[in-house]
């Protein structure tokens, strides 16, 4: 019982930290950066993209959720067990996370991406979820 509602405020929180990431996107860090994002990432628009593992010990791919704020971001790696909320840089993207069980030593992961905006195709966030054990690509592209 206890294990089931730890679970639900989990995804609770998961769920009001991603909406809470969603601002009007004019004062985004960093003049270029700025520019950019006012183009490409109009009113916190979502992207999603395939989280793969290097590693098949490492679980099978998933399809990821990233939404921006200004100066912020909340990304959903692994569909709504695990949400990394981070920083949006001058041209990248940087955040961390550790999740607990009661009783259990905690998982940390790490993600770091760059904005990627091909001469003749379509942008992408592209990076990396680390944790001690497992690596997986991300490559994100706007809904």
């Amino acid at each position: 019982m206890m294990r089931r509602l730890s679970q639900g405020i989990l995804v609770l929180l998961s769920l009001l930290v991603m909406t809470g990431c969603v601002h009007e996107i004019g004062n985004a860090v960093g003049h270029d950066i700025g520019q950019y994002l006012q183009a490409g990432f109009k009113n916190g628009a979502q992207w999603s993209g395939p989280v793969v593992p290097n590693d098949p010990n490492c679980g099978k791919q998933t399809t990821g959720l990233l939404t921006l704020g200004p100066k912020k971001f909340s990304f959903d790696p692994f569909g709504s067990v695990t949400v990394i909320p981070g920083k949006v840089g001058r041209d990248h993207l940087e955040g961390s996370t550790t999740i607990a069980a009661p009783g259990q030593k905690g998982a940390a992961f790490r993600f770091t991406a760059t904005f990627n905006q091909p001469a003749n195709g379509q942008s992408m966030i592209q990076g990396t979820v680390t944790s001690a054990q497992c690596t997986w690509r991300v490559a994100l592209h706007r809904e």
